[in-house]
């Protein structure tokens, strides 16, 4: 354990509980705040008190929904055109949704009406959009992974998709699918009134809690509308749960000590029980298996994780006092940009914004229209890169703030547990040295160490890495340090706000750590001292190559393959996502010139001037190594 004159052991120890009360603290508040701004945002039935409960009712009202269909069919007394527009979806489902929608509605009180009309038109738009999607399921398929990629969380948005989505089908359905389908007629307010006021009556006599009915009405006063409630039991029910499970979620950061070691499933790590007890060693789903991953069973892994967390750590200060500077100037050096994407105006004249869907498209024309369309298209880009900016300068406020909270301490130390793969990771969300380019650069090894002989070209190689020039020979990535970057590093050295060469770099905060690291070392020698003897903190990160086919090329003693990953010595690495990209470009120019080649689509073979016409699109579009390096990755593992 690292001290000082100041950070006593003693004070150190008091220090860890106190940071873990704080975790735990903070815990609690960010899983309240979550659950409220679900409450916010109208999805109260978002927040996990409500996700639990409605796993509880979904079957129980689907059964009522279904007891009330048979015992009033052909029976007079209840609204027939209810019980019709009922009989149009599958009890399940109904019951889903109207458990979604009482549980929405509660936190704001709406009128029974409200709430019931509302119910009324989420059934019918679950039934008019499955009609849309039984007449070209791909396609919807499609729009709805579509919205999921655009992170689309508003309902109303999704249902003017889906709204348009028909509009269009309607339009060109004709002789392009067998079943054709006509523009939906909304359903009267009276009715989706009275189908509502039926789910509510079901809701009321099917779902119970302690022999209480779950939904309750209530009024504010004797002159004021009635609202939906739950019951007091299950208010009450709802308080321990919230309580129960805010307890579950700490906010993890490092340790100021060692944690303690792992010598059991659940047995490590922190040392507060509150915090111990959320985080085992290995994150499984069955808790029956977890209790089977002793140290006896493992010797190895518990040795390896526990000797992770003896390795001490501290934060840059060199790098800090850089991005403290950088966001105090608001000069956005390797940061998110500050200035906010803006969407350009739609192209509707004025006199025209009020229209939607093929009134629009028959008011602006064809040409106008496209334009319309390529500007939606647009608009879309320019809102998800702006919720990307967003939450990058947020991210990077929190990292910078974090790690000047740590700055005070001598060593730093962190927890590691294995996800249920067996991969290893840190748990800081904030500061630690697998975060992201800033978080790495912001801790270095408490503890340096000398370089010995081959450490200078070790560390050089690594400098040539962060700042992207890793596709080329090691001993060129040396030169390229040694030779074309000596000025460059001592400038940005001597001021890094001005001279702003290492923003350039793939890894800009990673790179301007190692150009401080590069520099002293350079000061060392100058003075006469050898390489070898130079202490540095730095980590040098050496990367693995897609370990899906790395595992597969060692079991199989695949020569090929595991030259393709860089299992076998080479003084150029390979590039296995480059090489499989020049392959597909090689195939789809053959494709192109009418060769004769196998492609499958769905389990179905492409040819012809369709597969041609697919082949030369994506030989337009650029086929390279990123395009290739998701399906390279992911494929191995699922082989």
């Amino acid at each position: 354990m690292l001290l000082d004159q100041y950070w006593t052991a003693e004070k150190l120890h008091l220090e860890q509980m106190d940071l873990e009360r704080q975790m735990h603290d903070a815990g609690v508040q960010r899983f309240k705040k979550a659950q409220q701004r679900a409450i916010d945002q109208g999805e109260a039935s978002g927040t996990a008190y409500n996700t639990r409960l409605m796993r509880e009712l979904v079957h129980p009202m689907a059964q009522g929904i279904q007891a009330y269909l048979e015992y009033y069919q052909g029976r007079p007394g209840k609204s027939t055109q209810a019980i019709a527009k009922l009989r149009l979806l599958d009890p399940l489902t109904a019951a889903f949704i109207t458990v979604k929608v009482l549980f929405d509605s509660i936190p704001a009180k709406e009128t029974l009406q409200g709430t019931c009309i509302k119910l009324g038109r989420k059934i019918e738009d679950q039934v008019r959009f499955a009609k849309v999607e039984d007449t070209a399921p791909r396609y919807v398929q499609a729009i709805k992974e579509s919205l999921k990629k655009a992170h689309s969380k508003h309902y109303r948005h999704r249902r003017n998709v889906m709204a348009s989505t028909e509009a269009k089908l309607a339009d060109t359905v004709r002789g392009e699918y067998v079943n054709d389908l006509e523009r939906w007629v909304d359903w009267s307010k009276k009715d989706c009134l009275g189908l509502g006021l039926a789910l509510v009556e079901i809701a009321q006599s099917s779902l119970a809690y302690n022999d209480e009915p779950v939904f309750q009405l209530a009024q504010d006063g004797k002159r004021s509308a009635y609202h939906l409630q739950v019951s007091a039991a299950v208010q009450g029910w709802i308080q321990e749960y919230t309580d129960f499970m805010a307890q579950l979620s700490p906010d993890y950061t490092p340790c100021v000590i060692p944690p303690r070691d792992w010598v059991a499933p659940k047995v490590g790590g922190y040392f507060s029980r509150e915090i111990s007890r959320t985080l085992p060693l290995v994150k499984v789903n069955r808790r029956k298996h977890l209790n089977r991953l002793t140290r006896e069973q493992m010797p190895e892994v518990y040795a390896a994780v526990n000797t992770l967390q003896r390795v001490p750590w501290r934060v840059n200060q060199a790098v800090l006092a850089v991005a403290e500077e950088v966001l105090e100037r608001d000069l956005s050096l390797g940061m998110p940009q500050k200035e906010p994407y803006e969407v350009p105006p739609a192209p509707v004249p004025d006199d025209l914004r009020d229209l939607r869907g093929p009134e629009l498209r028959a008011a602006m024309g064809e040409a106008d229209y496209a334009k319309f369309t390529h500007w939606k298209v647009e608009s879309s880009q320019v809102h998800r890169k702006e919720r990307v900016r967003r939450a990058q300068c947020y991210e990077v406020g929190r990292v910078v703030s974090h790690a000047r909270r740590f700055s005070i301490y001598p060593g730093l130390y962190f927890v590691y547990t294995l996800d249920s793969r067996g991969r290893v990771y840190c748990r800081s969300s904030l500061l630690g040295p697998q975060g992201g380019d800033i978080q790495k650069a912001l801790v270095h090894f408490g503890e340096a160490l000398p370089l010995g002989e081959r450490g200078r070209y070790w560390l050089a190689v690594h400098g040539a890495g962060v700042w992207g020039n890793d596709k080329v020979p090691f001993d060129e990535r040396v030169r390229f340090i040694e030779e074309d970057m000596r000025e460059t590093i001592k400038d940005i050295v001597a001021d890094p706000c001005t001279f702003r060469d290492w923003t350039s770099a793939d890894k800009p905060w990673q790179f301007l750590a190692w150009c401080f690291e590069w520099a002293a070392l350079l000061e060392h020698t100058a003075a006469g001292e050898p390489s070898y003897t130079f202490e540095s903190r730095i980590p040098v990160a050496m990367d693995g190559s897609c370990s899906g086919i790395q595992h597969y090329s060692a079991m199989l003693r695949d020569r090929r393959g595991g030259a393709a990953v860089n299992l076998t010595p080479g003084d150029t690495p390979s590039d296995i996502y480059g090489e499989v990209a020049e392959v597909v470009r090689g195939k789809l120019a053959r494709i192109v010139k009418g060769e004769n080649v196998e492609v499958m689509s769905q389990k179905k073979p492409l040819r012809g001037k369709t597969l041609a016409k697919i082949a030369r699109a994506w030989l337009d579009f650029g086929v390279d190594r990123k395009i290739c390096k998701k399906p390279v990755m992911t494929l191995p593992l699922t082989a």
